[in-house]
């Protein structure tokens, strides 16, 4: 998997891919523009991933149970690494 994610809009967005899941409902990319929020948090997007013909396709997560799954897996590996860092 390529780390770069390109959002073929008006503006051609790059991304960078924080991470893919997998489900037994398809796959899933975590990923950013390296934006900060108001309180200087790193904005981070989800989408479903999909090959359509050929054509890679990122839609919108129509299913909040899945979006509160993602989310979860992504604040444990965010707790696992920043628990890494202060360890070293």
């Amino acid at each position: 998997m390529v780390n770069k994610l390109i959002i073929d809009n008006k503006n051609k967005d790059t991304y960078k891919i924080i991470m893919k899941v997998s489900t037994d409902d398809g796959e899933y990319l975590i990923y950013t523009k390296d934006e900060l929020n108001n309180i200087g948090d790193t904005i981070c997007y989800a989408g479903k991933y999909e090959l359509d013909d050929g054509m890679q396709k990122i839609l919108p997560i129509e299913s909040a149970e899945m979006l509160e799954n993602l989310d979860e897996i992504f604040r444990q590996i965010i707790m696992l690494l920043n628990k890494k860092e202060s360890s070293d």
